[in-house]
């Protein structure tokens, strides 16, 4: 006779299934039971992987309820970097390498590559 699934909860949201949770996740099914037997099912999918010590910055903002990080670019704040890469017309990886670079408000002004030498 088959299990009847149960039911999980994860981040606020019910899931019929474990089956179901970790597609939501795009984990593993064993990684959602694994997550559940550690108490860690608040930070499944986040990537943080078997280093995860639960004092990282995306474990205390997800505990706060907050999924995304502010960023300012060209003065406006923007509540994530997807946000403001859909805004701005260009990839998420542009919008995070041009954060670590130090050129954030050069996105979106056509301005591209390195300046020329006149």
């Amino acid at each position: 006779m088959p299990r009847k699934p149960k039911p999980i909860t994860i981040q606020g949201v019910k899931y019929d299934s474990h089956k179901q949770a970790a597609e939501a996740f795009s984990v593993a099914y064993r990684t959602v039971l694994s997550a559940k037997a550690r108490g860690s099912l608040d930070t499944l999918g986040i990537g943080a992987g078997k280093n995860f010590n639960g004092k990282s910055k995306i474990y205390e903002r997800l505990k706060k309820g907050i999924a995304s990080k502010p960023i300012v670019i060209q003065g406006v704040e923007y509540p994530s970097r997807k946000i403001a890469a859909e805004v701005l017309g260009v990839s998420v990886a542009t919008i995070i390498r041009a954060d670590k670079n130090n050129y954030l408000d050069k996105i979106g002004s056509g301005l591209r590559g390195r300046p020329r030498k006149g």
